[in-house]
């Protein structure tokens, strides 16, 4: 006699309701977690949760419904499954936020980031509430409804969903109103519903338009408005994950800036706003000449920016990159990749930033006039801070050598990631060690700024990404460092009496301009420098 393990075939219908309870029951523990902080059970808040969580999971049917009138039921269900238990793990390990950034984020990320990214905790959480209940859908018996059939199942689903949320707003609808005004900080946790509202907006953004018109310039002229006798020499360095209060030069008590703090050249801002909180937003936000508040990905990637502008008016521009690129603001200059040992000679574990200074001697041979250079540090991105940086510079210890951060203590995570700022202060010294060979030809200067800052456990909160609306002063608060050579269009007295200014990565254009000498008719006078200039 033939024995089967399961006596019932599994039918659409009831795998979308089965797999909403274990979404709802699994993959929201960051959810939850937040709710019950806010709405304490002990406080008389018991019937709003639970109502809150039959929303959810009502919510949670409706969407994989929707899903399911698209894809095959079982197929859909597996990659919600799956995508589900990866954010999961993020959220509630890493505090990360699931919006059209971070999914951004993620596809614009190279092999060494994702690598990072991976741990023995993700697939641990990726197995038990993914891969096995994925096993059991596929293993059962199942009974395929003809698409007019599963049509009419899921519109049942899909107005029983509707209705069911609507009672549990009327039930405690004073509740919800300040639930949905008071706490979107908390919306964004729902898991698997606003990570997929998420993909959905960035397909909407990387979607190309039949309105698209090409690409789009700012400006009808760029010119070098001053002769001087020496052309000028700047290097741009774009940090990577840096927070302002972690660097000595402004007053962290910790030495993390020993080279940089004996040069009397040097100015450190400490009150730098970042246009976003990842490098898919913050770095192409820079060199845009819309700031923060008007700024788009997609406007960006298809108009004219300052590097674009300068080398018009006849600077020698190249950016140079160990990180992940340049998000399409190099496109038109000269680019180079320094990820990897057939470019850059400084490699261990990984490629080390300060491989990038090499060689640039060379392109000083080959282009007179003045000249820009953008060197894209890796500096300290996480989650694997034990890597950025060669061992000879672990100095604060014990350090975290992991990338699950909640598996460390307080101490061992910020001296990790100390000994990070400590192999940045030795770069920039190197870059400036390399301006002051060329100071008898050139007017030279560096500016060093970084893209977005650091969130190391705070509030439970780690890494970066978050929402810029209520994100936390340590991934928006970036270091600005300037140095200034012997001869240098950098008003050194000026920019140290007004250092302590709030300033933000919208004026990095305007700076630039200014220090070239560059006339556009894409400025804008009512945005100032991040420096002073001399006249």
């Amino acid at each position: 006699m033939k024995v089967t393990l399961f006596k019932h075939d599994l039918r659409p219908a009831p795998l979308i309701l089965l797999a909403s309870l274990w979404l709802l029951l699994f993959h929201n523990h960051a959810f939850f977690g937040a709710l019950v902080s806010d709405y304490p059970l002990g406080e008389g808040y018991m019937g709003f949760v639970i109502f809150v969580a039959i929303f959810l999971g009502a919510f949670i049917a409706f969407e994989l419904a929707l899903l399911s009138l698209v894809i095959p039921v079982r197929w859909g269900v597996s990659a919600v499954l799956l995508s589900a238990a990866a954010t999961a793990f993020f959220m509630s390990n890493y505090g990360t936020v699931f919006d059209s950034i971070m999914i951004r984020n993620l596809v614009e990320t190279n092999t060494t980031e994702a690598q990072d990214l991976l741990s023995w905790g993700l697939f641990q959480t990726i197995f038990l509430t993914a891969i096995l209940p994925i096993l059991a859908i596929w293993k059962m018996p199942w009974a395929a409804d003809p698409y007019l059939k599963r049509l009419r199942s899921c519109s049942i689903i899909l107005a029983l969903s509707f209705l069911t949320m609507i009672a549990c707003i009327a039930m405690y609808s004073a509740n919800f109103t300040s639930f949905a005004r008071e706490h979107r900080d908390m919306h964004v946790l729902a898991n698997p519903i606003y990570p997929i509202y998420s993909l959905v907006r960035y397909a909407q953004e990387v979607t190309p338009s039949w309105r698209d018109e090409g690409f789009h310039h700012l400006s009808t002229y760029a010119t070098i408005t001053e002769d001087h006798e020496k052309p000028k020499l700047v290097i741009l360095v774009v940090g990577e994950t840096a927070r302002a209060d972690h660097f000595s030069l402004n007053g962290y008590p910790r030495v993390t800036n020993p080279l940089l703090q004996q040069r009397q050249e040097l100015i450190s801002f400490p009150h730098v706003a970042s246009c976003g909180t990842s490098t898919s937003i913050s770095l192409p936000c820079m060199f845009d000449y819309h700031g923060r508040d008007d700024f788009s990905v997609v406007q960006s990637a298809n108009e004219e920016n300052i590097l674009d502008t300068l080398a018009t008016a006849g600077v020698s521009v190249l950016w140079r990159d160990d990180n992940t690129g340049s998000k399409g603001i190099a496109d038109r200059v000269d680019f180079e990749d320094f990820t990897a040992p057939d470019m850059n000679t400084v490699c261990d574990t990984e490629c080390r930033d300060v491989g990038m200074i090499e060689g640039l001697q060379d392109y000083i041979a080959l282009h007179p006039g003045s000249i820009l250079f953008i060197l894209h540090q890796l500096g300290s991105h996480g989650p694997a801070y034990y890597l950025r940086y060669p061992k000879t510079f672990e100095v604060f210890t014990p350090a975290c050598q992991t990338n699950e951060l909640s598996a460390c203590d307080e101490a061992s995570l910020v001296n990790v990631y100390d000994n990070t700022i400590l192999y940045t202060d030795y770069f920039l010294n190197e870059v400036i060690n390399f301006l002051e060979k060329n100071q008898e030809r050139f007017e030279t200067s560096m500016i060093y700024l970084g893209d977005h800052g650091e969130s190391l456990g705070e509030f439970g909160v780690y890494l970066h990404g978050l929402p810029y609306m209520f994100a936390p002063e340590a991934q928006t608060n970036v270091p600005l460092i300037i140095w200034g050579g012997n001869s240098t269009t950098i008003d050194m007295a000026a920019s140290e009496a007004s250092k302590n200014e709030p300033y933000s990565h919208d004026q990095l254009v305007n700076t630039l301009l200014a220090l070239f000498k560059v006339e556009t008719d894409a400025y804008d006078p009512s945005i100032q420098t991040l420096i002073k200039t001399v006249d």
